[in-house]
């Protein structure tokens, strides 16, 4: 018997862990990209425009990535709920930014 405590910690599914991958990589991936970007910016050429584009596309598309993620995660589990409020999230995301987008 193990008698140390575990302060609410318990394992994880391997649904869970692809949700916070998809956190994990996304937030470090932009950054990364995004420095990257920076420090190449002393040189001329179009790479670190190029690099800072996939950056930012890479941060702003992290969030929708992991309501991706979550619905796997409560389809997986069969919490039809709360796979549900993710499809509803990703609704109002994709409509707000093509209704955005068609507004320029």
């Amino acid at each position: 018997m193990n008698s140390q405590p575990t302060l609410g910690v318990h394992e994880h599914s391997d649904s869970e862990k692809w949700v916070a991958a998809t956190l994990y990589y996304g937030s470090y991936g932009s950054f990364t990209l995004l420095l990257i970007s920076g420090l190449l910016s002393v040189f001329p050429g179009a790479w670190s425009l190029r690099l800072a584009t996939a950056g930012v596309l890479l941060m702003l598309a992290t969030p929708a990535l992991r309501l991706v993620a979550t619905l796997i995660h409560f389809s997986y589990l069969k919490e039809w709920k709360y796979a549900l409020v993710c499809v509803a999230l990703l609704t109002i995301i994709t409509l707000a930014t093509f209704m955005g987008i068609n507004l320029h």
